[in-house]
């Protein structure tokens, strides 16, 4: 369950900053 959790929460990092790096593009 740890590991899957901590999966889930570094796709969301890697979400957030692929958002914020798109913010910054436009």
């Amino acid at each position: 369950e740890e590991s899957q959790l901590a999966k889930i929460s570094r796709d969301s990092s890697k979400i957030t900053v692929e958002q914020v790096h798109g913010l910054m593009s436009q």
